[in-house]
C-alpha cells in the first residue's frame, strides 16, 4: 500500500541520514530526550576543550616563570659570593 511505501522511504532516508552524520540522533525529531542530552554534553565537553587549551597556557606561563626565578637565584647566589669575598 501507498502509506507502507511512505513509512519504508521516511525509515530509509532516517537510516541514510544516521549513516551519514555517524550520529544515532541526527534531530530532535529522532528521539528528543537523547538528542538534547547530547547538545547538552556537545555543550560541556566544548567549555572542557577551552579549560583545557587555558591550562596548557597557564602550564607555559608557569614554566617560564620558574626559569625567571631560578635565574634570579642563580644571580642572588653570585651577589653573595661576591659579598663575602669582599
Amino acid at each position: 500500500s501507498l502509506a507502507r511505501l511512505r513509512d519504508i522511504s521516511r525509515q530509509i532516508t532516517m537510516a541514510q541520514t544516521k549513516l551519514a552524520t555517524g550520529k544515532r540522533v541526527a534531530s530532535p525529531t529522532d528521539d528528543p530526550a537523547a538528542y538534547f542530552l547530547a547538545a547538552s554534553l556537545n555543550s560541556r565537553a566544548a567549555g572542557l576543550s577551552g579549560v583545557l587549551d587555558s591550562i596548557g597556557s597557564s602550564q607555559a606561563i608557569i614554566q617560564a616563570a620558574s626559569s625567571g626565578i631560578k635565574a634570579l637565584q642563580g644571580l642572588l647566589r653570585s651577589a653573595q659570593d661576591l659579598a663575602t669575598q669582599a
